[in-house]
């Protein structure tokens, strides 16, 4: 039995079943490379990595910029290409690496496109 702990950055504790620290590097709590919120855990580095790049839960952010189409001065994160999840990650979620609010985006996209759909048979009927 092996449990995980997080804050809210993902820095991380491995602990076994009477809740002690799992020091040993060959145990399967410590081989499991899936971590915080799915993300692939590089025990070497320490770092989680999200499909694009690389995050330090150390400092709360990714070790290489976001793609330069992201900046948004009008924001006060648009600036910060480092930036893991616009510097809130209980609220928001980065699934790839890529800017936090594209998988926002594609939601509204599928529930927009699913309500049009009722409205559209609900007419037809």
């Amino acid at each position: 039995m092996v449990e995980y702990k997080y804050d809210a950055w993902g820095n991380h504790a491995v602990l076994d079943a009477n809740g002690a620290d799992i020091a040993s590097a060959t145990h399967i709590g410590n081989l499991n490379p899936f971590r915080y919120r799915g993300y692939y855990y590089d025990t070497e580095t320490g770092l989680y990595f999200l499909k694009t790049r690389y995050y330090d839960p150390e400092v709360g952010r990714f070790i290489t910029i976001d793609d330069i189409s992201y900046i948004d001065p009008e924001t006060i994160n648009g600036l910060n290409l480092y930036a893991y999840c616009g510097n809130n990650p209980v609220m928001r979620v980065d699934e790839n690496g890529n800017a936090w609010w594209e998988w926002l985006v594609g939601a509204l996209l599928v529930i927009a496109v699913t309500a049009a759909v009722v409205v559209t048979a609900e007419a037809a009927a």
